[in-house]
């Protein structure tokens, strides 16, 4: 049976659906939710009792204006729900001054004037002693940050929406969604809902729910944990400020100051394992447990092993790491606000703001550019074992700079296919890297690693198969990276000398080969079929049959 239709059907209540919720009931739209669980359930990604509000955006100073709408309409549902949402302390950003965070954080508050202070060790030392930095690492202090709270703020957007008049249906799985030229059909437990338009929240299960789509989501578990610490005052909000520190070898850890006078929450930003949310580990174990543990040991004071609680969440990860907005491709009745890449919450009631706009009249005066789901990303790049390697350039380009390596250190480098090495070099500077030459029906391919060190063995003439590890990342500290292209044409060796690396790591190589499309050629090596192989076509390498 169909029910009266709605102006828009909103699928999925976490954060992201709530506040688009209470901002299109704000505007008068006549709105239906659904929601499989219970809104404020902690069994996605809007659960964990805090998350980080920063203003000084490292990933970049576009997101500021942004920010500052998200600041305001927080405060508004606080004064709308009666609800404590958005605590001020103040922010840390720590780590290496040339590395990604600190020099992030510095652009973004330089560019849109925000007020910020840097801090040295010995004032760090004084005014923040519960942190140990270590020579070679500088402190960034913003004004403008502080920790949200994640359950009662999605409680009170959904209150809120319900108060403006939206229907929002509870635990009710939506089974399908039909668009059609006249509207949208939503297909759920409870029956079926008919609506103008649909907007897409469903944080983890987004992947799923527009499974057609093939959008390039993944899903990643994420644990946080509780630790005990000596003097419960001394990390107190008003002296311990919200954190994220960038280590050494280019890790990203965060942590909050108390909350129940017992303990502080840490966790680790990324590094986690790929999940289906229907099916992940939800038990806490002592590995996820130790890693935190060891950065709590190595860069804190006063703070103990023992663990008060601990939780799994999950990330829903874009390939560039940057949020969607926006409506689908070829499906304008159809908006989607998600992939997350786990720095959203943060943005929950502005990208809802945005979501209402774009649902109700199409279009926003928000720039989102940056954010639109059919841009082109970066290659998501994989190990031959299936590893994901994230901080992928979004440049679209072949010659690709993977960006600080998650794991960082000696790692494997496996070949992305059958091949010969044809070329290789071993500097102190660059660090090295290799030329594998292969072989495809309809011509030669060449693909190149740098800033990677040949294992013993591996001399030009070496045949490589799929998968074999024949180098390893080479360590470069803080910055540890590699780069991976892919060149349509043959080699010629005379020219390896000088040609590479160019003189900035962001920049393209200097060899005259026409480029191909990376993506297609890692993914056809990755798991082809064994009847497939691998064509040279007009626009790059595609998986073909023989």
């Amino acid at each position: 049976m169909t029910n009266d239709a709605a102006d828009v059907a909103v699928v999925g209540l976490g954060a992201m659906g709530a506040m688009s919720a209470w901002r299109l009931a704000a505007r008068g739209a006549r709105v239906i939710g659904f929601e499989r669980f219970r809104p404020g359930h902690d069994r996605g990604s809007s659960h964990g009792d805090t998350r980080i509000f920063r203003t000084a955006y490292f990933e970049s100073p576009d997101y500021v204006p942004l920010l500052q709408r998200a600041n305001s309409l927080w405060r508004q549902l606080e004064d709308e729900s009666g609800a404590e949402l958005l605590t001020i302390t103040g922010g840390l950003a720590i780590g290496p001054p040339d590395g990604e965070l600190v020099s992030g954080v510095l652009a973004s508050a330089r560019q849109n004037d925000l007020p910020h202070h840097l801090l040295d060790i010995a004032q760090m030392k004084s005014r923040y002693p519960q942190h140990r930095l270590e020579r070679g690492e500088i402190a960034v202090r913003e004004d403008e940050a502080g920790y949200l709270r994640p359950e009662r703020s999605v409680a009170a957007a959904a209150a809120r929406a319900e108060a403006l008049g939206a229907r929002l249906l509870i635990e009710t799985e939506v089974e399908a969604i039909d668009v059609s030229g006249s509207g949208v059909m939503i297909r759920t437990s409870r029956g079926r809902f008919a609506a103008e338009r649909a907007l897409i929240t469903a944080g983890a299960w987004t992947p799923k729910v527009l499974a057609r789509l093939h959008l390039p989501l993944t899903v990643e578990r994420q644990v946080l944990a509780w630790l005990a610490v000596d003097n419960p005052a001394s990390f107190a909000p008003e002296l311990f400020p919200v954190f994220i520190r960038e280590t050494q070898d280019g890790r990203f850890r965060y942590g909050f100051p108390t909350t129940d006078g017992r303990s502080i929450k840490l966790g680790r930003h990324h590094e986690g394992d790929d999940v289906d949310p229907d099916s992940i580990d939800r038990e806490v174990r002592e590995s996820d447990l130790e890693p935190i543990r060891d950065f709590a040991r190595a860069n804190l004071f006063g703070v103990t092993d023992d663990v008060v609680t601990a939780c799994v969440c999950m990330y829903t990860n874009t390939p560039d790491e940057h949020l969607l907005v926006g409506p689908l491709p070829a499906r304008p009745r159809v908006t989607m606000a998600g992939g997350c890449s786990g720095h959203s919450f943060k943005f929950a009631p502005v990208l809802g703001d945005v979501a209402a706009d774009i649902a109700t009249h199409g279009t926003t005066e928000r720039d989102i550019a940056a954010l639109t789901v059919d841009r082109r990303f970066g290659s998501e790049w994989r190990y031959c074992n299936g590893t994901v390697l994230r901080r992928c350039s979004a440049t679209g380009a072949v010659w690709l700079h993977t960006g600080v390596d998650i794991k960082t250190g000696i790692q494997p480098v496996m070949a992305a296919a059958n091949g010969v090495i044809i070329g290789y070099i071993v500097d102190p500077t660059f660090r090295g890297g290799v030329l594998i030459r292969h072989q495809t029906p309809d011509g030669v391919v060449i693909t190149q690693y740098w800033h990677v060190w040949p294992r013993p063995g591996y001399a030009v003439g070496t045949v490589v198969a799929r998968g074999e590890v024949f180098a390893d990342i080479a360590d470069m500290g803080s910055r540890t990276h590699f780069h991976f292209a892919v060149f349509s044409g043959d080699y010629d060796s005379h020219t390896w000398n000088g040609a590479l690396p160019p003189a900035r790591c962001d920049g393209f190589p200097a060899f005259p080969y026409h480029f191909v499309d990376p993506t297609a050629f890692v993914q056809a090596h990755l798991e082809p079929a064994p009847e497939k192989v691998v064509r040279h076509g007009g626009h790059g390498l595609q998986e073909v049959a023989p």
